[in-house]
Order: C-alpha cells, then structure tokens, then sequence
C-alpha cells in the first residue's frame, strides 16, 4: 500500500527502495522512544518522511520560525529524531532542516499524546 501512494503522488524517490529505509526509520524511533506506534501511525510517518524526501530534493522544504524550533529543541523526541536522520544520511546521503525536524516530532508527540489519552 504504502509503495503504491509513493509512486502515485512523488517524482522524485523510488518507492522501492524508500519504504524499507523509511520503515527502520519508524523502528528506530520506536525503539530509542520506548513507545509502541501502530503501524497506522508508522504508515502516516512514512508518507510524511517521503514527502520530507521530496521537498528536500526539489530544494522546498517547509519553514518554521526560530521561536518554534528553539521550544522543539527542548522535547525529549528531538534527539531521538535527530539520531534517526543519521538513517537517512548514511543511507541517502540527505540532511532534513531543523524545520523538518520540528514537524516529525510535532507528528510524534501528537500521536504519542493521544496514545497516553487513550490509556486512561
């Protein structure tokens, strides 16, 4: 399903070759975070993560203010995602902006929040 989406709405990655990469990515952050994401959420990710791809390669990537990425910086998320993305760097040779970083740990904690909402 997810290769199918990637090919369908990116031009630039190969989904092939992506998903498996994206899907240790998910892993990775699961394991260090100690957290348990569905694999709907890991899905949702994945489809973020190749869009993050995507923009970094037509140079597009999305924008946060300083004041944002200063709060996100302090989440316990952040280094876990930054440790993730040394993934995509040995693997792909690609470095997501400190604003791409922001939105995959908004995602996280958004989901990680409604996880704890659910529990009780």
């Amino acid at each position: 399903m997810s290769q199918n989406y990637l090919g369908r709405y990116f031009t630039f990655i190969n989904p092939g070759k992506i998903v498996n990469i994206l899907w240790g990515y998910c892993d990775f952050i699961q394991q260090r975070s100690q957290s348990k994401l569905s694999n709907a959420f890991k899905i949702s990710l994945i489809m973020h993560m190749a869009g993050s791809l995507e923009r970094y390669l037509t140079r597009s990537e999305m924008r946060v203010d300083e004041q944002r990425l200063s709060r996100i910086r302090m989440e316990k998320l952040y280094p876990i995602v930054k440790q993730a993305n040394e993934i995509l760097h040995e693997t792909l040779n690609i470095n997501l902006s400190e604003s791409e970083v922001f939105y995959i740990v908004e995602l996280l904690r958004t989901e990680k929040e409604k996880s704890d909402t659910q529990k009780n």
